[in-house]
């Protein structure tokens, strides 16, 4: 199913039926062309380290807050 939303009248909904997995793809990505896309793993790997440094960085504070408040 592709709604398009901007759009009125018989062509705001479209509706195929696909006898194969592959036709299915290849409808979806005539439907997409043009259309802002999912990131792909590259983009989702650099996100994952940043998150781990973010995460190393917190937990380096808490431990040397916590030895400074022992000491």
């Amino acid at each position: 199913v592709k709604d398009d939303e901007r759009r009125r009248g018989e062509m705001k909904t479209q509706v195929a039926l696909f006898e194969t997995a592959q036709q299915q793809t290849e409808k979806l990505q005539q439907w997409s062309e043009g259309l802002i896309a999912k990131s792909d793993q590259q983009h989702r790997s650099n996100g994952n380290l940043l998150l781990l440094i973010a995460a190393g960085i917190v937990g380096a504070v808490i431990v040397l807050s916590l030895i400074n408040l022992f000491t």
